[in-house]
């Protein structure tokens, strides 16, 4: 269905009072004595920021606690870490004006660049603040790889973290939905999407799963956006634990390059990688950046991928779009 107008749809970003709301709000679920870290950013950035909790204890002498989006709660139990309070970020992300004009991909990088506007960087005593920020971050300390880059953020030193140890367990729903396709042992889970990149290529998924088809397996996606869901396959919207007490349990996964890769690491050779020449390979390589027995199959594939724009084009863009409203043009 062809979207309205902008004008027409009658949609008015937040005002400062809201955010300034949403801030108190999550300065009223801190505690005190204790660094209260929100975790802002996708299923990869949540998992490492859990696992380097004993790290920063350490380096700041005082308790960790952990501001986590409801979806994410089950990274946490992974690491087993308790100390945490579950939050609403959809209060402060829900602008469906965004949605008129810009890309899921650009909506993701204004969030971002929200957050670091409304949050500050510097662990404090008593109230909320966020890893950040990673572009200034990088240019002045530079960093070895994911790890790396998070732990530095957090003025910590770490490059490797072990695998988290607590699996989820499937629920009764989508267990059901799985004896209705197929043993365990013989589903693929396919995962294309990621939060950053996206392959141009639109064949690649498609061709892989006839390939695994033909060799008698049972092919499972996970696309949250239908456009992404690949034909003749299983696409099962998991929840975040679903999906990976799934990937736990499979025959094996191939994904791209995603938070999902770092949760379902634990998977090792049974985990298939995919990256680009535009993806930072030595950066985000999962082999470089936990304690593995086997390593990932980490595979770089020639079909370019579609980049996320510069931190900044989502303001800009929607700077020019403001100014236009108002000029009435």
């Amino acid at each position: 269905m062809k979207k309205e107008p902008l004008k027409a749809a009658k949609i008015e970003p937040k005002t400062i009072d809201q955010y300034y709301s949403y801030y108190s709000y999550i300065c009223g679920k801190c505690k005190k004595g204790q660094y209260n870290l929100f975790l802002h950013r996708h299923l990869g950035d949540s998992l490492v920021l859990l696992g380097l909790k004993d790290i920063f204890e350490e380096k700041y002498q005082a308790p960790i606690h952990y501001l986590i989006q409801e979806n994410q709660e089950v990274l946490a139990q992974m690491y087993g870490v308790t100390n945490y309070t579950t939050v609403d970020f959809s209060t402060l992300m829900d602008e469906p004006h965004l949605d008129w004009e810009f890309t899921p991909l650009e909506i993701d990088k204004y969030r971002e660049n929200l957050c670091e506007r409304i949050f500050p960087s510097v662990p404090q005593l008593d109230m909320p603040f966020i890893a950040s920020p990673a572009a200034w971050v990088k240019e002045r300390l530079g960093w070895d790889n994911f790890v790396d880059g998070w732990a530095k953020m957090l003025g910590l030193e770490a490059e490797k973290l072990p695998v988290p140890k607590n699996i989820p367990e499937l629920s009764d729903e989508l267990s059901g939905k799985l004896e209705a396709i197929g043993a365990l042992d013989k589903i693929v889970l396919l995962a294309p999407e990621a939060q950053s990149f996206m392959f141009a290529d639109s064949s690649f998924w498609p061709k892989l799963a006839r390939r695994l088809q033909k060799q008698g397996y049972i092919v499972v996606t996970n696309a949250v956006n239908d456009a992404n869901a690949i034909e003749g396959t299983h696409n099962l919207k998991m929840s975040v634990s679903d999906l990976i007490a799934l990937g736990y349990r499979c025959h094996s996964i191939h994904s791209l390059r995603s938070g999902l890769c770092d949760c379902l690491v634990g998977r090792q050779d049974a985990l298939t990688v995919y990256y680009t020449p535009e993806m930072f390979y030595k950066y985000l390589s999962l082999n470089a950046c936990f304690e593995l027995d086997r390593q990932v199959n980490e595979v770089t594939v020639s079909t370019v991928a579609k980049e996320i724009r510069h931190p900044f084009a989502a303001l800009k863009k929607l700077n020019k779009l403001e100014a236009k409203k108002k000029s009435g043009s």
